[in-house]
């Protein structure tokens, strides 16, 4: 009987400790579901704020899973407390991952045509060069040879005063001769002597080497020339072996071509040696396109931009006549007084001639696209763009003249090459008016 007993309390026992541990993992059961249900509430109202626009995101650059709506630090060791940054919003990219039709459609500017009076403005290119009404010369007036040179180069700079060459010249000589024998053995033939001299000034031989003659009465066996003007010494040569631009860009790498002038050289008397120029009075030599002649005028105003931004204003001095059919482009010329030495001969410039004024139907001139065969735009119509054939006329500086083809109710795109390549737009109907 007390066997019985101490069985029955021990299966007791055994029935309580099962009860127990069921009681126990019930327990542990029901936190991890609510430890769960709260990471799931948790990652929720973080999805919640991340789908919120108007809330910031702060992330690991590191690991992009770590976010957080305000700033902090990264949790994890390996960043060593690297702090978060603000998430970029992938809306940035939303315009890339758009169908290429909607994104194009949404970020084409429109304009409608404007009826307007504007002055016609003709864009030109071209360069500085020398005025050749201020081209000055130096030359020798006596014949002879030239011993020695101190100018090599052409567009070599020179001032007034400066010697450039030594000549030996026979007749100079002799002269000179003339004048001593006279001084040593006719002194009283005041006449003679006096013809003497003149005859040496006619020569270029005067003041102090005259003076000098007397005095010492020995004879010089050559005389130096000197140039009587400041600027550049160069050869015709230089500009008719070459094309004007050519030839002036020679002066802007600050040493041109060698002299064709050789020491040795014979010179003819009144023969030019070399030409000198100056950077004071200049030319702008520009090139018109042949259907633009007739809109530029002789004493239209133009500004004249170089490449350093610097603008002079000038008038048209000179404009070449259409002669001959054909010519693509007509020569033009203008004066400036480049006192402050800003533009120099051989540079590149821009110019812009001011014509007259015209009322008609004007667009920006980047909306018209020419294609070879003809001129379009691109016309909006519910949405969509279409191209649109149109003729134009003058063109004032970035705007162009509509012709025909276009009224002011019209809305083409601004930048006509953006839908070139955008084939699913392309609708052009060759019938249409």
């Amino acid at each position: 009987m007390k066997e019985k007993c101490r069985y029955g309390k021990s299966l007791k026992l055994k029935v309580s400790g099962l009860k127990f541990r069921g009681l126990v993992a019930c327990g542990l059961w029901l936190m991890a579901c609510g430890l769960w249900l709260g990471c799931e509430e948790k990652k929720q109202e973080q999805k919640t704020e991340l789908n919120n626009p108007d809330s910031e995101i702060y992330t690991c650059p590191m690991h992009p899973e770590i976010v957080q709506d305000h700033p902090g630090i990264c949790p994890k060791p390996e960043c060593h407390g690297m702090a978060l940054v603000l998430k970029t919003e992938d809306t940035l990219i939303a315009p890339v991952i758009k169908p290429v039709n909607s994104s194009v459609l949404a970020s084409i500017k429109t304009v409608k045509p404007v009826y307007a009076i504007m002055p016609v403005v003709v864009e030109a290119d071209g360069y500085i060069d020398y005025n050749e009404n201020m081209k000055n010369n130096i030359a020798s007036l006596v014949g002879g040879r030239i011993e020695k040179l101190y100018v090599r180069y052409n567009y070599q700079p020179v001032k007034k005063g400066q010697r450039v060459l030594d000549l030996y010249s026979p007749e100079l000589i002799t002269a000179q001769e003339n004048l001593v024998y006279l001084l040593n053995n006719d002194s009283m033939e005041q006449s003679l002597i006096n013809a003497a001299k003149q005859k040496l000034a006619l020569l270029d031989f005067k003041g102090e080497l005259l003076n000098e003659l007397i005095r010492t009465k020995k004879v010089k066996q050559t005389i130096p020339i000197y140039s009587n003007y400041n600027g550049y010494v160069y050869e015709k040569s230089a500009t008719s072996a070459m094309n004007p631009m050519a030839a002036a860009q020679t002066e802007n790498t600050g040493t041109g071509k060698q002299l064709t002038v050789k020491e040795g050289k014979y010179v003819m008397m009144s023969e030019t040696i070399f030409y000198v120029a100056n950077n004071e009075n200049i030319a702008v030599m520009f090139q018109v396109k042949s259907e633009d002649v007739s809109k530029v005028q002789k004493g239209a105003e133009a500004n004249i931009i170089n490449e350093g931004n610097r603008e002079l204003k000038g008038k048209v001095d000179f404009i070449e006549p259409i002669l001959k059919e054909g010519r693509k482009t007509m020569t033009g010329r203008i004066y400036l007084h480049n006192t402050d030495d800003d533009f120099k001969v051989g540079s590149l410039v821009k110019v812009k001639i001011k014509g007259e004024v015209y009322e008609t139907l004007w667009v920006p001139a980047s909306a018209v696209m020419d294609m070879g065969k003809g001129k379009f735009v691109w016309l909006k119509k519910n949405g969509n763009f279409t191209a649109k054939i149109v003729e134009t006329g003058l063109r004032s500086g970035d705007r162009i003249e509509i012709a025909d083809g276009l009224t002011e109710a019209d809305e083409i795109a601004i930048e006509a090459h953006y839908l070139i390549d955008s084939e699913g737009f392309v609708k052009e109907n060759e019938n249409e008016e």
